[in-house]
């Protein structure tokens, strides 16, 4: 049952990434690089099954996909700051996000290097992401008389979702309740992944250009 919903997990990646595809043409930059980034997503997850199932893989090409499963971390964290620092309003929540996308790389360095726990970095940024995402939502509710209906709104929500969801599970990375948890993180992806659809499809429908987002 696990094994199914790990599937299911990786492969779902493909409905918000096939249904990003329709926007990229007419929409603006926030959704182009969001469809960038769930490609970077699905890389990552099939190259963790090569190394996990595959015959052969050699010690060093399973540090170089660890190597790069870690690197993902630093890239998730970025682009979801900077997504939030792009759809916030002015003030000090956008401040806030992009002092962390300066801050990410080095902060994900340090950590990578000094500390032994490795679940540290992405418990970290979660909480962060969780809480900025939060006020963001806010602002967006306070201003937009149906925020339902504002793609950005709806993409915000599944980076709010995601992280609130399983920052928990990464404190108890390596532990044998994380094994028994991951299952929860997989089912957490595919809603992920299903508002993310909904959030591109109501931009497709909308059909609006967009040039400064």
């Amino acid at each position: 049952m696990h094994l199914t919903l790990a599937i299911i997990s990786t492969l779902f990646i493909l409905v918000p990434l096939l249904t990003g595809l329709g926007t990229v043409k007419r929409a603006g930059m926030t959704f182009r690089l969001f469809v960038l980034f769930l490609l970077a997503g699905f890389v990552t997850d099939c190259l963790s099954w090569y190394k996990n199932v595959a015959p052969g893989v050699t010690t060093e090409q399973g540090l170089f996909i660890d190597g790069l499963y870690q690197l993902y971390s630093a890239l998730e964290a970025a682009f979801f700051f900077w997504f939030i620092s792009a759809v916030a309003s002015p003030g000090w929540l956008h401040k806030a996000a992009r002092y962390a996308l300066w801050l990410t790389v080095p902060v994900w360095l340090v950590i990578g290097v000094f500390s032994p726990f490795r679940g540290l970095f992405d418990a970290t940024y979660q909480v962060l992401v969780a809480f900025l995402s939060a006020g963001v939502l806010l602002q967006y509710i306070e201003r937009e008389p149906q925020p339902l209906r504002q793609p950005h709104f709806i993409l915000l929500a599944g980076i709010f979702f995601y992280t609130l969801s399983t920052f928990v599970i990464v404190l108890l990375a390596k532990t044998p309740l994380a094994d028994q948890l991951w299952f929860l993180h997989n089912a957490v992806n595919i809603l992920t992944y299903v508002v993310y659809t909904v959030g591109f499809a109501l931009q497709i429908k909308t059909g609006a250009v967009q040039t400064h987002r």
